[in-house]
């Protein structure tokens, strides 16, 4: 796993950094992670094609967003805002081949303090979600969640590039 940082962002270890911190200061960081780096996608992808994985590219960006308080207030709230981009290597369930799936995620997510504050903000709009963060939290783990959830259930090609012998004469009338 490599990392590169913008000249505004502190982030030495992905795996384990101040998620308040990195939000309070608005900081920006991006790199990269090997799918070899993330446990539940490893068990998604095609075996075979596994050294054809390129990196995916992550950037992190932090944010402190104005929001209208219960006694009519503003408060600054704290967003983190996650983009991967990159493509990873699934079996077609059509032709049982390999095939490469692009991926491109935007998500916002709002950053709480425990389960308490999570479980009592409003419900997700489908473009952000409310995590609890950590002085401890782990990057790396939360892009390896979003590309879980960010994977077709029914993995397939577009179009196959054939057709599986399974498959061949289905349907087609059979004569004894």
């Amino acid at each position: 796993m490599s990392q590169s940082l913008s000249s505004s962002a502190v982030l030495d270890n992905p795996r384990m950094f101040d998620v308040f911190a990195f939000v309070r200061k608005q900081q920006q960081a991006c790199g990269e992670v090997l799918v070899q780096d993330l446990p539940r996608i490893l068990n998604e992808v095609t075996p075979d094609k596994l050294v054809q994985h390129p990196a995916l590219r992550w950037s992190a960006t932090g944010a402190l967003r104005q929001e209208l308080a219960a006694d009519d207030k503003t408060v600054a709230m704290p967003y983190l805002r996650l983009t991967l981009q990159g493509a990873l290597w699934l079996e077609c369930q059509r032709c049982l081949e390999s095939y490469p799936e692009p991926l491109t995620i935007d998500i916002w997510y709002r950053i709480v303090e425990n389960s308490a504050q999570a479980d009592a903000a409003p419900a997700n709009d489908g473009h952000t979600d409310v995590i609890v963060g950590s002085h401890q939290f782990d990057l790396i783990d939360l892009i390896d969640e979003e590309l879980l959830l960010s994977l077709p259930l029914v993995p397939k090609h577009p179009v196959c590039p054939f057709v599986h012998e399974s498959i061949i004469g289905y349907g087609a009338e059979t004569s004894n």
